[in-house]
């Protein structure tokens, strides 16, 4: 049987131990999912292995280095994190002995967060066992210790209206706030139209008619119209949306953050948008009297409405007013739903309009 077992090892010996093949350090973002996590880089998608999943949350930027599995499978070691994406965790305040403990909401992160016992942030915010809270982020994480936190809010218990969504929030990975470096990186960001006039391809085109028409209760605006008859007796429809591209830097840390969040998302009581304030309400928001840049397709339409040409190119135009739906629809029913050459000087249609819809929410018919 020693010699059968002998054998076996020698054979085993013989082929030879796994190698595994160790490439230079990569960078990317980590992907969490419910049993197991991703690290997304230029070079491809790989699957975190070993204990370096303690010190990862999503959305993380990492350093990773990529080694062979004993399967084969190429597999991603994180060797640091290079930038952090959370700054606060959303979970439910418990105690253990003289340390509060944060269990998160979101299932897909396996460690719980301490909270000291000189801290005495759960007493001043009046949180009791089983609450759920908002906390910021101390330390974070490692493979040998626990990450520690603060309580900034009190969400409130099991009947706490919001937390419904804040559960939503975290288990979807939704975040109210940004990395400090974009937001950095927003706050230096600024208006210079005269600057960007002197780009050859961009129009000035504030001497236009423009609006934009966005639901009642939107806070950002960021695309218009306009509409202009054409000597051939068609149109001349214009599309301006807002210039992201012209503030926002490849590979800066707002694209980086905006990529993470793909899109602005709309939940029950709030919107999180997929870029920060300074820019999503504020530089790249179309308000009526502000100048802005944006990138504009002309599109030339002949009487019947069919495209005859159309011509891109980058612009600074200035919104004259803003529309919402049930006004625009107003608007044109009273011109016909036909002279739509209205737009062009109808400021004082779009105010009458806009009165007509108010006295009709008056009397509970709008």
């Amino acid at each position: 049987m020693g010699r059968n077992n002998k054998h076996k090892r020698g054979a085993r010996n013989k082929r030879g131990p796994v190698r595994s093949e160790r490439r230079p350090s990569l960078t990317g973002r980590v992907q969490l999912h419910e049993h197991s996590a991703y690290v997304i880089t230029e070079n491809g998608d790989y699957k975190v292995m070993g204990r370096g999943k303690r010190e990862i949350m999503d959305g993380d930027t990492v350093a990773v280095s990529i080694k062979n599995s004993p399967h084969g499978e190429r597999r991603a070691v994180i060797e640091g994190v290079v930038e952090r994406a959370a700054i606060s965790v959303v979970g439910t305040y418990q105690t253990a002995g003289p340390l509060g403990v944060i269990e998160p909401l979101d299932s897909r992160l396996k460690a719980d967060f301490f909270i000291l016992p000189e801290d005495t942030s759960a007493d001043r915010l009046g949180v009791h066992p089983g609450d759920a809270v908002v906390a910021h982020i101390l330390t974070y994480p490692t493979r040998l210790e626990s990450g520690t936190v603060t309580i900034e809010r009190r969400i409130g218990g099991d009947d706490a209206p919001d937390l419904g969504v804040q559960y939503v929030m975290a288990r979807y990975g939704y975040t109210d706030s940004y990395p400090e470096a974009a937001l950095d990186e927003a706050e230096g960001l600024s208006l210079d139209v005269s600057a960007a006039l002197k780009d050859p391809l961009r129009r000035d085109l504030r001497d236009r008619f423009v609006i934009t028409i966005d639901p009642v209760d939107a806070r950002d605006f960021d695309d218009a119209i306009s509409l202009e008859r054409t000597p051939e007796g068609g149109y001349k429809l214009g599309v301006h949306i807002a210039d992201v591209s012209h503030y926002v830097a490849w590979d800066g840390h707002i694209d980086l953050e905006a990529r993470h969040r793909t899109t602005s998302v709309y939940l029950a009581d709030r919107v999180l948008p997929m870029l920060p304030e300074r820019l999503s309400c504020d530089l790249c928001s179309l308000r009526p009297d502000e100048d802005r840049l944006a990138f504009t397709v002309d599109i030339e339409l002949d009487a019947q409405g069919r495209v005859r040409h159309y011509d891109p190119y980058p612009s600074v135009i200035r919104s004259r007013v803003r529309m919402d739906y049930d006004g625009a629809e107003a608007l044109l029913v009273r011109a016909g739903a036909v002279e739509y050459s209205v737009l062009e000087g109808a400021a004082e249609d779009v105010a009458a309009a806009e009165t007509s819809r108010e006295e009709a929410l008056e009397r509970g018919l709008a």
